[in-house]
């Protein structure tokens, strides 16, 4: 099995307020923020986003807005199974995610100035 690229938007929950950027070419990785989750701002400011992309309301979630992942995986005899088993592994668990967020180790250096 060989990943050749990966991409698309994260949602962590150690940076719950800001939509991550994945890319993944041959050895080359990175993540890095993109944006804000609309469901971050001030209602105000959501409004005004849904109402510029009413497509967004087909996935706004009730709870969590638009905060979502969708990755890409392009490869080689992919192995559907173990990547998403791996990926699962990512996920919180039924405790963490209950659990306040902000207790959550955050593995990313960079530091954002506040919206």
């Amino acid at each position: 099995m060989q990943i050749v690229r990966a991409k698309g938007i994260a949602w962590c929950a150690s940076r719950n307020n800001i939509a991550l950027l994945l890319s993944q070419a041959g050895p080359s990785v990175s993540i890095e923020p993109i944006s804000y989750w609309g469901a971050s701002l001030p209602e105000k400011q959501q409004k005004e986003i849904l109402k510029q992309n009413p497509k967004l309301h087909d996935e706004w979630d009730e709870e969590f807005g638009d905060r979502n992942t969708k990755l890409v995986f392009i490869g080689i005899n992919l192995n559907v199974e173990l990547i998403t088993k791996e990926l699962d592994a990512c996920l919180l668990t039924v405790d963490e995610f209950n659990d306040e967020w902000s207790k959550l180790i955050d593995p990313f250096r960079w530091q954002l100035s506040s919206q």
